[in-house]
């Protein structure tokens, strides 16, 4: 199968080019502490989550995203997200999930 020309414009995710750059410091002998995709392989703790979580949201900033906004997230996107949009989500995840078995 060959992929349509136009496939050749679409750039790479910024976070790639991230974890590149940094193999390719780390090629060099630099130290480097991985932060990018799936990087650190640990949890990171609840008080920092919940620490950047209020400076996002001091500094103006939302935590919404649309992949999803998580668990950890969820009561910062819940004091940001208007309650009309709520009833909606709400509604529209009783019609077309009414065993609860897709999104917690």
């Amino acid at each position: 199968m060959k992929p349509a020309s136009r496939m050749e414009r679409i750039g790479t995710e910024t976070a790639f080019e991230a974890a590149a750059r940094a193999r390719a410091l780390e090629a060099t002998g630099r130290d480097v502490i991985h932060l990018e995709i799936g990087e650190p392989d640990f949890d990171t703790p609840r008080n920092i989550r919940e620490a950047a979580s209020e400076a996002l949201l001091a500094a103006g900033g939302t935590i919404t995203h649309h992949h999803a906004v998580g668990r950890d997230h969820r009561p910062g996107y819940d004091r940001q997200r208007p309650d009309l949009f709520a009833t909606a989500l709400h509604a529209a995840k009783g019609a077309l999930d009414p065993a609860g078995v897709l999104i917690p």
